[in-house]
Parts: C-alpha cells; structure tokens; sequence
C-alpha cells in the first residue's frame, strides 16, 4: 500500500473519530458548564502544543524542510502561550479570558489549516519518519475537534 495512501487512511479515520468523540460525549458536557469552564478545559488541549518546538530540535525533524518546521514550530508555540494566559484569565473568570480565547483559537486554527497546507504541498508523508508521522494523524485531529467545540460555544453563549 502506498504511503500516502496510508496517510490520508489514517487522516481521515482519526479526524471522523474524534469529531464523534467531540459531538457525542464531549461537546454535551461542556454545553452544561459555563463559558469560563469550557473554554478553561479546551484550552488545556492547545497547551500541549508547545511540542510543536520538537521540530526544530535538531535530529528530530531534518527531512522536513524550514519552509514548513519554522512556522509550524512557532505557531504551535504562540499558540501554546495563548492558551496558557487564556486558562489563567478563564479560571478567575476575568473577560478578557474570554477574548484571549477567541485569538488563541484564531491563532490555532490558522496555524492548523497553514501546516496542512505547507504539509500537502511538501508532501508530508514522503518526510514524516519516526514520532513525526504521529503529529499530523494523532494530535492535529485532537486539536481540530478542540478548536471546533470552542468556536461553536464561543458563538453559541453569551
């Protein structure tokens, strides 16, 4: 089986069962809680993408190129830090918690939706070796779902 076949399998297949985690178990949860709540726990899911930085460690990631390392790397990070001022806000239930979190998922979703693009047109699973290959089949469908569920409360509460 072709490797890019493989890829777009498993994209595919993580990205339609996390949007079922999300929409059946999830996102019902979060909709009782408060807006500060909610935000407060998908939040959680971008702080983790200070892992981002893994590409740029040197080893790690030399097939992929800088053209597509270098912003990913520091839009995950930015969004990490974002996501960190956002959950402090949130939990004291400050409003501008509420803002920090719309330009944290702003900020995610564009990072998302760029490394996808930068990571079709390389392409992505002529590179991706090791722990690498897990980044775009595991983590980016969880912070898709994340972003998603935010973007919808965000919208939907005052």
């Amino acid at each position: 089986m072709r490797t890019s076949f493989i890829f777009v399998i498993q994209d595919a297949m993580m990205l339609i069962s996390m949007g079922l985690i999300a929409r059946f178990y999830i996102y019902p949860r979060l909709e009782k809680l408060s807006i500060y709540k909610s935000l407060t726990i998908l939040s959680f899911f971008s702080v983790f993408r200070c892992l981002g930085l893994t590409y740029l460690v040197p080893g790690v990631a030399n097939a992929l190129p800088a053209s597509f390392t270098i912003p990913a790397a520091y839009g995950d990070f930015t969004t990490s830090l974002l996501s960190l001022v956002a959950i402090i806000l949130l939990r004291r239930q400050h409003r501008a918690g509420i803002a920090v979190g719309w330009l944290m998922n702003i900020v995610g979703t564009l990072d998302l939706v760029c490394a996808y693009y930068l990571g079709l047109k390389l392409p992505w699973w002529e590179y991706a070796t090791g722990a690498i290959w897990f980044f775009p089949i595991v983590l980016v469908p969880v912070l898709c779902m994340g972003h998603a569920m935010a973007f919808v409360l965000m919208v939907r509460k005052p």
